[in-house]
This record gives structure tokens, sequence and C-alpha cells, in this order.
């Protein structure tokens, strides 16, 4: 059963007039990996169009939230929503018709080092669609000039920056028109600039396109900037939901203390970064 406070954070969000469509629904989350338990009673709902970014400490559990969210991992208990399908009662054909809703970008990219930019972008068109060459060749081109990228359809992986990884990853993950993308650290490796770029893109393109998402991170800066709405999670419960304001307006002492230790981080890494050698094309 869920303790009174979960309960209460949850509630909070919600009200019997409350309009919004429900895209994300995450309710009494459980998962436990031998004795140790990682999710206690998990429980928040992402809203159509919402930008919403989950920050806590190493070990407290998002990535497994994203790992069940996409169906890697099973829950041991608990409702999963995406788009009113509990994902958690699905067979696996069911399962991977839900997925065509949403697009992952990965912390690496995880580009295939064996293909071209073009093929790596086309990979989820073959595989889910009958549409012919030419039409995925417009496709490609289509989403890498939304990630603001031109004439690299034909270099490999080996050959781009890792800013450039980080935008061919995104021209992927919304290679299907995906209502929903995860992303997992996005910034995580960038310097500075290039950073900026991607936080920028992602606010871009969210909002254009109308894309409900979820974006894991440590780099708190780009939480407060990108954020429609914060999750934050401590020994793999909900400690609080808000937005980036009424984050920075709290009292609570194991809030105040991660984003303080994480700016601190932050800044730290961003001026080792400025100080080296700057990725040349973002």
């Amino acid at each position: 059963m869920p303790d009174k406070e979960t309960t209460k954070i949850y509630n909070a969000e919600h009200t019997e007039t409350d309009s919004r469509v429900p895209m994300i629904e995450v309710r009494n989350l459980c998962k436990r990996f031998g004795d140790t338990e990682v999710l206690k009673n998990v429980s928040f709902t992402i809203y159509k169009g919402e930008t919403c970014v989950l920050i806590g400490a190493s070990g407290g559990g998002k990535t497994t939230i994203l790992k069940c969210l996409i169906g890697a991992l099973k829950s041991d208990s608990g409702e999963i929503r995406i788009g009113g399908h509990d994902i958690t009662k699905l067979k696996q054909s069911q399962l991977n018709e839900v997925r065509k809703k949403f697009g992952v970008l990965f912390q690496s990219a995880a580009l295939f080092n064996s293909m071209n930019v073009k093929d790596n972008i086309a990979l989820p068109i073959r595989y889910h669609t009958d549409l012919p060459e030419k039409t995925i060749d417009a496709l490609v081109k289509t989403k890498l000039e939304l990630v603001e990228l031109r004439n690299v359809e034909e270099l490999y992986p080996a050959q781009l920056s890792g800013g450039m990884k980080k935008r061919v990853g995104l021209a992927r993950a919304i290679a299907l028109d995906p209502e929903i993308i995860f992303f997992d650290e996005p910034t995580a490796g960038l310097d500075p600039i290039v950073a900026n770029v991607i936080d920028e893109l992602i606010i871009d393109f969210t909002r254009k396109l109308k894309i409900t998402s979820l974006i894991i991170t440590h780099d708190m800066q780009s939480a407060f900037k990108i954020a429609d709405k914060i999750i934050m999670l401590a020994e793999g419960k909900v400690i609080k939901i808000g937005t980036p304001s009424e984050f920075k307006k709290s009292n609570n002492p194991l809030i105040l203390q991660f984003i303080a230790s994480q700016i601190k981080k932050d800044t730290a890494r961003r001026e080792r970064d400025s100080s080296r050698f700057i990725d040349p094309v973002a």
C-alpha cells in the first residue's frame, strides 16, 4: 500500500476539474532487485505537451523508472499507462504497438557505428513502415533539419562530433513522429556551449511538435531551463513534484542540499570543459 506522503504528493497534482490529457500515468509503481527495493510506490502523471524532468541522486531509481516506462524492465506491481494503455498488462505484440508512440534518446546516442547517418535515422522507419526509399530519404532530411543538421547523411558516427551524435540520435528518436520522447541525460559529456544548444533544440521542437517528454538529468541548470515540471526521487520514492520555480523556493533540506550540490558540480564541470578544446561543430 502507498504511504500517506506519497499519496499526498500525487493527489496535489490532480483535481476533479483538471482538463489536461494524461499521456504518462504511473501509479504505485514498485520494483525490487533481490533484497533491494528500488522503486517504492512511485506515482506521477505527465500531461500532453508537458516537458517533465526527473532528478535525484545516483542510484535513486531514475533509470529503473525509464526502463519500466519503455518496457525494458517489468515492474513488480503498479500501473504504467502510456496514452491510456497499461503496458504492465500488455502482450509483447501489443507493447510493440504502444512503443510506436514514443522515441528514446539514449545518453550515448546509441548510434550504430556500421551505419551512416541516413541509415541510422531510417532504421525505425524501415522497420515499422513499408514506405518507399525515396520517401524515407525525404523524411530523413526533414528530421535532420528539425535538429539543425544538413548534408550529413553519408557521414558515419566516427566522423561526428559529440554534439552532432546527440542531434542524430534525436533525429532518429523523432523519426516516426512520436507523441512522447524519453531522454536519458541528453547533455551528459557535452561542453557548455553544445549542452546549451541541445537544451534549446529540446525546447524548440518539443513545443513546435507538441511532444510530451520525460528527461532524466543531473544537470540542474538544464533542468530549470527546459522543464515545465520537475519530479524528484530519493531512495526510490517521489519526494516532490513541482515547477522549477517551486523547487527553487523549496525549504526542504534534502531538496536544497541536492540542488546546491548538483549546481556546484555543474559549475565546476562547465568551467573545466570551457577551458578545454570546445567541440567545433555542435
